[in-house]
Parts: structure tokens; C-alpha cells; sequence
């Protein structure tokens, strides 16, 4: 076009000088006057070409000015870090920027043309393309929408997005750009964006400048205009569409800006109000200003970071407290004086919130805010330090309530979070500051006492802790009395971590439980040989079952009436070959603990039938067999269709077995207890209630459970004939359970005056050492002579 343009001005002037030239050699035959005139036209058509032509070379230095404005917009919107996408109002693509191309792995030709919910990126994995689509579709906006989106080399990109409309002159929407941030990188999105706002801004205030004179000059370029506003105003929904906000503090002359979000953010609703630095730093609450300032200071006068950042709580105009994470980077100039200063502030009170949650969750306990064993293992590598360093000890308590099950099932689990709570805080009540009282969970506290000189400290402070429960506790207007077993450790001497110390601990627990309860014990050496016993059985009691090691022994149940063998009692027996005979009392606790008592249980109740099978083939039709289901079994499932299938399998009736269940396991889940009972009742079996009188004696269960027989246990038994309250008891539990149209078994008869008493009291079934000891079924079989000599031991 330039040379051009140079080429017609040199046609121009060499066709004057021509003119110039020539025409004097017709002088002779022109008139006079027009040639006189003629320089002064030839001046006149010179001055206008050169006019011309310098008029042509503004327009096209205005024109390519605005092309490189406008080149210059859309390389700030293409390069920006903020991912945007703009599409037409069918959902297709018609810009996919760089940031997006980077963040994405897809390329703009991927994109474009593609209708959004097409992209791979914006589909794998989340609906975030088709909620764009549906809301062009419907002419909504999008505000605020997180998504998680899988790039093409599958990295998860964590972002934030807002779409808007983009409107013409006239408003009509003519496309709708959708922005998103990445938030997982959002230090590095802070500042470009902080960069790329100063850079648009100056380019928006010289595109202002000159608007008006193109504008009214050149109808031609107000296209270009219009798309220039539609880039800026991509750009400020993309620094308004973030969750941050940017300010902008100038040192010379001491003016703040705020983006519209920052002052939103910082409880400065009024956009005319004119924000100071002062009146900034006046929101500072009192207790975090000191740090505020010294960590401004410190970047200010100590730039060692790029970057300052710091974390402070504000008091809103509302009264409303916040915590601001404030972000920025300052310029200095030649004499070390910070001429600029600018960066973000973004509102972490939800994250700080969150933050604290998750400490509470991490190290204390939910339900009665104790440390937990998170927080317990931190305090004691502290105190354990501590004390190797000044040659002292560190105690470690293992507390467990009595019978706090008791608490549970009388009156509400609410009222029994209600008593730990209470407990935890009483107990913290005893302690030194220096020690700690974490929760485990259920009813088990650890207490770690710190700077111990002395075992004496121990024994005071476990003296403390037992006298709490001499009194009783008040719970929904009913006074409750409960006790608590403790056991002791000490660091060094029984344990150098933790986790061996609470184990030692446990141990001593159970020793105080087993010694009568409400007291405490500390752990010594020969505890140690009995949790090395405890584990033998452990090992041993796994592979028992897989080796054949256990018996079932039968005890014969009398009919006070007839004095016939009307049942039998199948107790179970473990013959170990490595450690020899063991009571059920001695491992089906530990069975039950390590998980193994339901195929145990199985096994005893599968054995039980098929002998009582053997005994009806061999004429004793008449015969039943009796079996004790333990609190873990009756919890299966499966537990009445178990029973069934082996009642087929083995050939038996429904109504010669006999299930017991203790009071409790009655009392774990009184509901649970009532349905599985009831099903076993349809079946034809009947139910035993084992060991009345031991634990509870609730007269309630009796009322609700559907049982058939009651069984007094052996402690009542023992002294009827020697304590006038315990006969008095019984009789009377033999007449309740007769009204109540149930059958009566006592337990453990070994002396005929005890059997005199049961049969004046018309006790229904009687069984103990008086009649028969527990035996192999190959030992005692209800052969017809034994019946007989039962029946004349009765006379």
C-alpha cells in the first residue's frame, strides 16, 4: 500500500513538471492569461495530492494501531491463566484459549466447532459439560461451579467455573463465555491475574481515550470497537468470577484499589466508599494485628520472598469475624522503598472452620471432647522424653467402668454418652495439668501421668480416681452407683512405647476386674506370665477346632416329679494337647474375643443333635438335648436358619432341643433378643433362660422374652439351706416363674438338703453333682439301670 501510494505521488509531480514544461511551446497560439495561471494550478493540485497522501498514511497508522490493540486484547485473553471458553448460542465452541489448551491437553481445533459437551475435558469423569450446555440451552448462568476434570495426560484438575452472557449494543445475547480457574494452583493464578488486570487496565485507558474520535470519525472501525469492549468484558467477569479478590496499593501516592470482590470480601459493600490502607488495617482484630504488622514489616524491610502471605482475622461493619489469607508483591525503587505493593485476599474462614473440624475429628473424641489415641501418643513421646532427659517416670492408667453396660440398657444410650461425659470430666478434675485424660472408646479411659518421681504419685492419683465413685451418679432424676477397675503401667520399668505400655496396662485392668472390681492394680512380672498364657490359648484355640481337640460332656437334667432323665446338657471341653485340659470357662471368653466362637458354637450344637440322634435310635425317644449359645453367636445373621438346616441334616425334632441364653446376652439388644427368640419358638424349640439370679435378675426380661423354662443359677442354690434370704429369694422365684406358666430348673444340687428344699418348693427339673458330674457320652449313657437308681436316689 506504501509504495503504492508513493508511486502515485511521483505520477502526480512528474505530470506537472511536464505540464510545466511543454505548454510554453504553444504560448504563441494560447492566450496569455491561462498561461500566467497555470503554476498556480499546478501549486494547488500538488498541495492536495501531498494532503492526500498524508491523510491516507494517518488513517492507515490509526488503522494498524487498533488492529495491534486489538491483537494485543486477544493475546491477554488467549494467554491469561484463567481457562475460557466462549461458544455460540447453539453450545458450540468458538474460542478455546491457550490456558485452556495447556491445562486441558487439547488443542483449539480439537475444540472448536465442537459443541462444549464434546470435549473430552469437560465430560470424563463429571457433568460440567453438559450443565454448560443445558444452561445456554435454557439462557441461565453458571455461578460458581466446582469440578473435578481429567486432563488428556489423565492429571485431575481441580477448578472453579462461572459462565455470563455476552450482549451486543442492542443486549441481545450473542455468545456466552464460560471462565474457569484452576484452583489447585491458584498462587500462581493470584499473580498473573494480578499482572494481567494492571496491564488490561492501561490498555483500557488508552482505548478510552481515543474511543470517542474514532468513533465519530471512522464509522468503519466501530465494529473493532464493540469487539474490544466484548474482550474487556471477558476479562472482568473472569477477575470478578474468581473467589479472590485484587487490590492494588500505590506508595507515592498512597491510594488502595479494591476489585469489587475484595471489598465484598472485606465487609466494604459501598463501591463508592474510598478505602485507605488505614481503614484496611483498622479490621484487624487487636490479637493478630501485632503479627499482621510484623509480617508485612518483615517483607517490606526483609525481602527474602518473592511473595509475602499472611493469615489474620477481620471484624466486619456486621460485627461478623473472618479469617483473610492476604497474598502480595511489592516493587521497590533504587533507594529500597516499596513504591507498589499489590496481591489478593481471599476469605478462608470456611477453610479455617473446616480445618478445625478436622484437628477435633483427628485428635479428640466426638462425644466427649477427651483427647483420643492420636493425641495420647503425641503427649507421651513428649513426657517420655522428658522424663529419660530428669530420670523420672511417666504412669500410664487404663480405666474401665463396672457394669457400665447396666447404664446402657436401663435407661438409654443417650443418658449413657451423658455419664461418660460426666465421668471424663471429673476425672480431669483429679489431674495435674501437666497429665493428659484421652478416650478410647466404649467405656475405657487412658490417663497419662506426667514427671512421676515416685510410685507413691501413682498410687495417690489412682486413690483419687476410685474415690469419684464412692458417690453416686445422678442420671434422669435415678441415682446410679458406678465403679471402676484400673490398671497401672509405668514408663520405663514395664514398657518403652506406648502401644506396650496401654497393652501391660489392660492386663493390669483385667487383674483389678478379676480381684472384685473397684480397685486398681500395677502391672508386674507375673501379670506378664499370665498375657503369655492368654496368648498360648490364643494360638492354640485357633487351630482347636481344625484338629478335633473338643468334647462334649452331658450332664442329666431330673424330673423332680418322675424322677427320670428327661434331658441332657451338652457342655463343651477343649483336650489341648499342648497345655491339656481347659475349662470353657478359661477360653470361650477368648473365642469370642479373636472371633472364632461362632465356629465353635456350630460345632457344639451340630454334635449335640447328632448324639441326641444316636440316643433316639437306641430307644431313649423320649429324650432331650440342651444347648448354651453364646452372646457372639446369637448375634449371627444367620443364627435360625443355621439351626434349621442342622436339625434336617442331623434328623432330630424341633421339640427335643433345647436352646439357653443368659440374661446377659438378653440385655445386649433387648429388641434383637425378643424377634430371634421368638423365630427359634416357631420352629418348636423351646428357650432357657441360664444363670438367673447371677447377674441382673431383671424381672422385666421375664415378663418380655419368650422363654419356656428358668434356670436358677448355682450361687442361689448353694446356701438355700444355710441363708434364710437366699431361700426366701429362691422359693420365690420358683413361684413367680410357675405363675408365669414357666418351668424351673435349679442349678448345681449337690446335697440331698438342698434337693429337699427344691422338692418342697415343687422346683420342676433339678441337675448337679448330686446326680451326675458332666461326662463323655461313652461314659454315661441313660441306659435304664442308671434311671432306676436316679429314681431311688430320689425316694
Amino acid at each position: 500500500m506504501k509504495s503504492i501510494s508513493k508511486a502515485a505521488l511521483y505520477a502526480v509531480i512528474v505530470s506537472c513538471i511536464f505540464h510545466l514544461e511543454v505548454k510554453p511551446v504553444y504560448a504563441a497560439s494560447s492566450d496569455a492569461e491561462d498561461i500566467s495561471r497555470l503554476p498556480y494550478i499546478l501549486s494547488a493540485v500538488l498541495i492536495l495530492v501531498v494532503f492526500t497522501l498524508i491523510f491516507h498514511f494517518y488513517i492507515n497508522y490509526l488503522k494498524k494501531k487498533l488492529l495491534l490493540e486489538q491483537d494485543f486484547s486477544k493475546n491477554i485473553i488467549s494467554n491469561i491463566k484463567t481457562m475460557i471458553i466462549v461458544c455460540d448460542l447453539d453450545g458450540k465452541v468458538v474460542m478455546f484459549n491457550k490456558f485452556a489448551q495447556e491445562i486441558s491437553g487439547y488443542s483449539l481445533e480439537e475444540a472448536k466447532g465442537k459443541k462444549v459437551f464434546e470435549i473430552p475435558f469437560l465430560n470424563e469423569g463429571t457433568d460440567l459439560g453438559k450443565r454448560i450446555y443445558d444452561s445456554i440451552m435454557a439462557d441461565k448462568l453458571l455461578e460458581n461451579y466446582e469440578a473435578c476434570l481429567t486432563a488428556r495426560n489423565k492429571k485431575p484438575i481441580y477448578t472453579l467455573w462461572n459462565m455470563d452472557a455476552v450482549k451486543d449494543a442492542q443486549g441481545v445475547s450473542v455468545n456466552m463465555v464460560v471462565m474457569g480457574i484452576d484452583i489447585t494452583g491458584r498462587k500462581s493464578v493470584e499473580q498473573k491475574l494480578t499482572e494481567s488486570y494492571r496491564e488490561l487496565e492501561q490498555t483500557h485507558e488508552e482505548l478510552v481515550a481515543t474511543e470517542e474520535e474514532l468513533k465519530e470519525q471512522y464509522d468503519d472501525l466501530n465494529k473493532r470497537d464493540i469487539e474490544l469492549r466484548h474482550s474487556e468484558e471477558r476479562y472482568r467477569l473472569a477477575v470478578e468470577g474468581v473467589n479472590d479478590g485484587i487490590w492494588d496499593w500505590d506508595g507515592k501516592e498512597g491510594k488502595l484499589f479494591m476489585s469489587k470482590r475484595c471489598r465484598l470480601i472485606m465487609g466494604f459493600d459501598n463501591d463508592s466508599e474510598a478505602i485507605t490502607i488505614d481503614k484496611w488495617f483498622g479490621t484487624v482484630l487487636r490479637e493478630d494485628m501485632d503479627r499482621f504488622v510484623k509480617g508485612f514489616n518483615k517483607y517490606i524491610t526483609e525481602p527474602q520472598d518473592k511473595h509475602f502471605q499472611i493469615e489474620y482475622r477481620i471484624r466486619t461493619a456486621d460485627d461478623r469475624i473472618k479469617w483473610i489469607r492476604t497474598r502480595g508483591m511489592a516493587i521497590w525503587d533504587g533507594s529500597g522503598i516499596p513504591i507498589r505493593v499489590a496481591g489478593s485476599n481471599t476469605d478462608i474462614t470456611e477453610q479455617k472452620v473446616s480445618d478445625e473440624k478436622i484437628h477435633q475429628l483427628a485428635y479428640y473424641d466426638s462425644m466427649t471432647g477427651l483427647p483420643n489415641r492420636a493425641l495420647l501418643t503425641d503427649r507421651f513421646i513428649i513426657a517420655a522424653a522428658n522424663a529419660q532427659r530428669k530420670g523420672w517416670m511417666v504412669a500410664v492408667f487404663f480405666i474401665d467402668l463396672d457394669n457400665f453396660k447396666t447404664i446402657n440398657d436401663t435407661i438409654g444410650h443417650s443418658f449413657g454418652d451423658e455419664l461418660l461425659f460426666r465421668v471424663g470430666e471429673q476425672l480431669k478434675l483429679k489431674m495435674r495439668r501437666s497429665d493428659t485424660i484421652a478416650r478410647l472408646g466404649g467405656d475405657e479411659f487412658i490417663i497419662l501421668q506426667a514427671n512421676v518421681k515416685d510410685i507413691n504419685e501413682v498410687n495417690l492419683l489412682a486413690e483419687r480416681m476410685l474415690a469419684l465413685f464412692k458417690e453416686p451418679w445422678v442420671l434422669d432424676e435415678r441415682e446410679f452407683y458406678v465403679t471402676a477397675s484400673i490398671g497401672i503401667s509405668v514408663y520405663p520399668n514395664n514398657g518403652l512405647d506406648l502401644q506396650e505400655l496401654m497393652k501391660n496396662a489392660d492386663a493390669a485392668m483385667y487383674k483389678a476386674k478379676e480381684t472384685g472390681k473397684n480397685n486398681y492394680k500395677i502391672f508386674t512380672q507375673e501379670l506378664n506370665s499370665r498375657m503369655m498364657e492368654r496368648l498360648a490359648i490364643e494360638n492354640y484355640l485357633r487351630k482347636a477346632t481344625e484338629k478335633n481337640e473338643f468334647v462334649l460332656f452331658y450332664q442329666p437334667q431330673v424330673e423332680l416329679s418322675t424322677g427320670r432323665i428327661t434331658s441332657m446338657e451338652a457342655l463343651i471341653r477343649w483336650l489341648s494337647p499342648n497345655i491339656g485340659w481347659i475349662s470353657p470357662d478359661a477360653f470361650i471368653f477368648i473365642a469370642e474375643e479373636i472371633g472364632v466362637i461362632n465356629v465353635i458354637g456350630e460345632w457344639v450344637l451340630r454334635s449335640a443333635c447328632t448324639q441326641l440322634a444316636r440316643w433316639h435310635e437306641e430307644g431313649f425317644d423320649d429324650l432331650k438335648i440342651s444347648v448354651n449359645l453364646s452372646a457372639r453367636q446369637f448375634q449371627q445373621l444367620n443364627l435360625v436358619e443355621l439351626i434349621n438346616n442342622i436339625i434336617e441334616e442331623t434328623g432330630i425334632k424341633a421339640q427335643w432341643l433345647e436352646l439357653e441364653i443368659t440374661e446377659s446376652i438378653a440385655m445386649q439388644d433387648l429388641e434383637h433378643t425378643i424377634s430371634v427368640l421368638q423365630s427359634i419358638k416357631d420352629i418348636g424349640i423351646s428357650v432357657s433362660l441360664d444363670d438367673f439370679g447371677k447377674g441382673y435378675s431383671s424381672l422385666n426380661y421375664l415378663k418380655l422374652l419368650p422363654i419356656n423354662n428358668l434356670k436358677i443359677d448355682k450361687t442361689f442354690v448353694h446356701d438355700i439351706t444355710t441363708n434364710v434370704n437366699q431361700a426366701k429369694i429362691a422359693k420365690a422365684l420358683i413361684a413367680l416363674a410357675h405363675n408365669m406358666e414357666l418351668t424351673v430348673t435349679a442349678e448345681g444340687v449337690e446335697v440331698p438338703e438342698q434337693l429337699e428344699f427344691l422338692k418342697k418348693e415343687k422346683c420342676d427339673i433339678v441337675q448337679g453333682f448330686l446326680f451326675s458330674k458332666p461326662m463323655s457320652a461313652n461314659e454315661l449313657e441313660p441306659a435304664k439301670k442308671y434311671q432306676d437308681d436316679l429314681q431311688q436316689a430320689l425316694q
